[in-house]
């Protein structure tokens, strides 16, 4: 019997979404991608962020709060966008319900961003795994959602980098995000 549809359809986006994120890896880990840092403003790519996925948050009924940072970091904009991206895609998939929200808290040398939910959390004893390849937190049935490749490719991007990124979890009470870039040097 064949599959309806949008069964095919949602399967199908979920094997790209696979085989992107192993072609990213497989040039992440042999040096294919490089950093360019620059000083850039984070409103434009917190927007871009709120765009690309207001409609997924909304369709879980979830609220997605993005903030409008006046802040400016010293990174690579594209890559810092696909770490961010992949945040807040675990967020989403990983919140049944409340909230999911993307913040800006620059300081003197720094620009922290973080990226909270209030979804299932991360035990303890598992934070050390969660950027292992394949690893997936809780073995919940969200995990079918994903692949656990994710936060793989945010530990490689965020090395690349040179950021630093930070994580504060409790189970059943949501997951907190933070990544730490240079502030930038001339405003924007």
């Amino acid at each position: 019997m064949r599959k309806p549809e949008h069964l095919r359809g949602t399967h199908l986006r979920r094997r790209q979404r696979l085989l992107n994120n192993l072609v990213d890896i497989s040039r992440l880990d042999f040096g294919d991608i490089t950093a360019h840092p620059t000083d850039f403003a984070l409103a434009p790519l917190f927007a871009d962020l709120h765009r690309e996925f207001a409609a997924r948050a909304a369709a879980k009924g979830l609220e997605l709060l993005i903030d409008s940072p006046t802040a400016c970091a010293h990174s690579d904009p594209l890559l810092v966008g696909k770490i961010l991206q992949h945040l807040l895609s675990n967020a989403i998939t990983y919140t049944p319900a409340g909230s999911v929200r993307v913040r800006c808290a620059p300081d003197d040398t720094r620009v922290g961003i973080d990226v909270i939910d209030t979804g299932v959390g991360i035990a303890a004893d598992q934070l050390p795994l969660i950027y292992d390849q394949f690893y997936q937190a809780g073995g919940t049935d969200r995990a079918r959602e994903s692949y656990g490749l994710g936060l793989s490719i945010v530990r490689r991007l965020v090395t690349l980098l040179a950021a630093r990124i930070e994580v504060h979890s409790e189970l059943g009470r949501g997951s907190a995000f933070t990544l730490l870039l240079p502030v930038a040097s001339t405003a924007h």
